[in-house]
């Protein structure tokens, strides 16, 4: 009852103040969510009955071996990047400047599921997550996943996921063979669970990459049409529970930060001066890239050159944290080629250091993560992908792809075909999927196949897609339809498109329809095209209009013929064109007989008089 006042009150108002009563309703939202954590929690949650060892899939457990509260972290302990020194020799971050999509966040913290907080590097995606959980879901246990298969050993093995928040910074790392697709967010959270909350960031660059992985619908059989988990993932999560964190303060923001905030912290009033975005430069994002950039003398050269080549490595598809060996194989190749092959340059251990060196007492080039592994910073990554940096606009180096294919693990292979895949590297990604796949990796072999089908060796890809299907891989039956379709083996494909058209894929839907209306069952045919049309594919509006023609349904068929034609079909041009000549002979036998109907009546009125 509560909420329907306050919602109504809302409407009273109008939307001038939708902002101020907003915050009333995301802070009544969590203090529910606080009370309910508080006296229903699970007893047992810090073993949830589970038989695998938490402390392996988790990175962050109490004393006793139970995950810690929400509010027992720190910002620093889930990613948040440190800030920029103060004057005073004071290390510690900023207060939280308010955003305006905090409401936002907290209405859909508040509301459990998956909530996926997107935006540049060094936007602020990370701290404004984190401040929305602890604000709304302090007293939830909180899961971070050490490692992408963290997750289903703990579903497997039955852990009580309730009033837990789980954290997944840079989720696209967890997208990769045997982390998180479909069914086990299926598992986690059902639809409809309001007690589990899952909180992911990600990076714009790494989400545009997931949508064009998407299928295209417009008949394009390569790789970038196959449909992902991570791809899968984006399109279910609603609108409203897709928060974008821009890289640059509203006017408004930075008016009541400068008013309230500005004095307290020299930092946040350097930072409303700065050109870069606000939590760029906090986190010293310019002043990273000014250090990887700019130098002169032999230390720099062999610490830029360590540097290239770990944002190269990720740029090649290899996950976050390169060891040491890796990139001491590849440095030398972004070294100038005067120095490459010299006995007397600085150590690859002083290099590390220095790129390892904090940047304005913030983040360094290169993270140590563990002994012997480092993490290369994101916004050096975005910011060469985006044409900024000593890498703009270089594609990746041959032996950065050959050493990354001696990767052994069948993760990083996967993660490597699929990068070489959008560099355009087509021999690059079968090599590296080839082997993953040929071990019995569905997610490779569903890739492999895609690239195999592209080529027209659908035999060859066949197998793969089958072994795929059987693993309960939905994306790969669109593709087995294709295949077996191709092949000309129709009654073989149609289960596979069927089951694929139902569920949503637009391509799979106009497969089936053209299918079926070549063996004469227009009618099927149609009912599976309309849906693909309506979506926007205009070969299936073309095929659509096209057979309803011919089951003289002109007046249906004609919206879908004039998207047909506009795509330049003569066919669609030929039979728009007998139907505007109908509807127009129909217009004056019209008006012929409405003029004969007038003067008929006319003369029977004065008759009449």
């Amino acid at each position: 009852m509560g909420l329907l006042l306050l919602a109504a009150l809302l409407i009273r108002h109008g939307l001038d103040r939708a902002d101020k009563l907003m915050s009333v309703l995301g802070g009544f939202a969590g203090i529910c969510g606080l009370l309910l954590a508080v006296f229903t929690r699970n007893p047992q949650l810090p073993t949830g009955g589970s038989k695998v060892d938490l402390t392996a899939c988790v990175l962050h457990t109490g004393d006793d071996g139970s995950l810690p509260a929400v509010h027992e972290l720190g910002p620093m302990a889930l990613g948040v990047k440190p800030s920029i020194d103060r004057p005073d020799d004071r290390r510690d971050l900023p207060a939280y400047v308010p955003r305006a999509i905090d409401d936002q966040l907290k209405w859909a913290v508040a509301g459990g599921g998956l909530v996926l907080v997107h935006g540049r590097a060094a936007a602020g995606k990370t701290r404004s997550a984190y401040e929305a959980i602890r604000r709304v879901r302090g007293e939830y246990a909180l899961l971070v996943p050490a490692h992408p298969g963290s997750l289903e050993p703990l579903v497997a093995a039955g852990f009580d996921f309730r009033n837990v928040v789980i954290w997944l910074d840079d989720v696209d790392r967890f997208l990769a063979p045997g982390g998180i697709d479909e069914h086990l967010l299926g598992r986690l959270c059902p639809l409809g669970r309001h007690d589990v909350v899952i909180v992911a960031t990600i990076r714009d660059g790494a989400m545009a990459r997931l949508h064009t992985q998407s299928y295209s619908g417009e008949g394009d059989t390569s790789l970038a049409a196959v449909v992902q988990a991570g791809a899968w993932l984006v399109r279910q999560v609603p609108s409203d529970r897709q928060i974008y964190v821009d890289r640059h303060l509203t006017t408004d923001e930075e008016r009541r930060v400068a008013a309230s905030m500005a004095e307290s912290d020299e930092r946040i009033s350097m930072a409303l001066q700065a050109d870069a975005g606000f939590a760029e430069y906090l986190a010293a994002g310019p002043a990273l890239m000014r250090y990887w950039s700019i130098g002169d003398h032999p230390l720099f050269d062999v610490g830029q050159a360590l540097i290239s080549a770990a944002v190269e490595c990720r740029r090649a598809g290899y996950p976050n944290y390169l060891p040491t060996a890796l990139l001491e194989s590849l440095y030398r190749s972004y070294l100038p080629t005067a120095q490459r092959h010299r006995a007397d340059l600085p150590t690859v251990t002083d290099a590390v250091a220095w790129a390892c060196r904090p940047i304005l007492g913030a983040s360094s080039c290169l993270l140590p993560h563990t002994a012997g592994a480092y993490q290369v910073s994101d916004y050096l990554v975005d910011a060469t992908e985006a044409g900024d940096g000593p890498l703009a606009g270089a594609p990746v180096l041959d032996q950065v792809w050959s050493v990354l294919l001696g990767a052994t693990t069948p993760l990083v292979l996967c993660a490597v075909g699929m990068a070489a895949y959008r560099a355009g590297r087509m021999d690059i990604a079968k090599t590296a999927l080839g082997g993953p796949a040929s071990a019995g990796d569905h997610t490779a072999g569903r890739f492999l196949a895609a690239m195999l089908v592209d080529e027209g060796r659908y035999d060859a890809a066949e197998p793969y897609l089958r072994q795929a299907v059987a693993a309960d891989d939905e994306s790969a039956v669109a593709i087995l339809g294709l295949c077996l379709e191709m092949q000309g083996r129709t009654i073989e494909a149609e289960p596979f498109l069927r089951r694929a058209a139902y569920s949503g894929d637009v391509a799979a839907a106009l497969l089936l329809g053209l299918a079926l209306g070549e063996r004469g069952r227009r009618a099927k045919a149609i009912d599976h095209l309309r849906p693909a049309a309506d979506a926007g594919n205009d070969q299936a509006a073309l095929m659509l209009g096209m057979y309803l023609h011919g089951e003289d349904r002109r007046a249906e068929a004609e919206p879908y013929l004039r998207r047909g034609a506009r795509i330049g079909n003569g066919a669609a041009t030929i039979l728009l064109g007998s139907i505007c000549t109908n509807k127009a002979a129909w217009s004056t036998r019209s008006l012929i007989c409405g003029k004969r109907l007038t003067a008929a009546m006319t003369e029977r009125r004065y008759s009449s008089e």
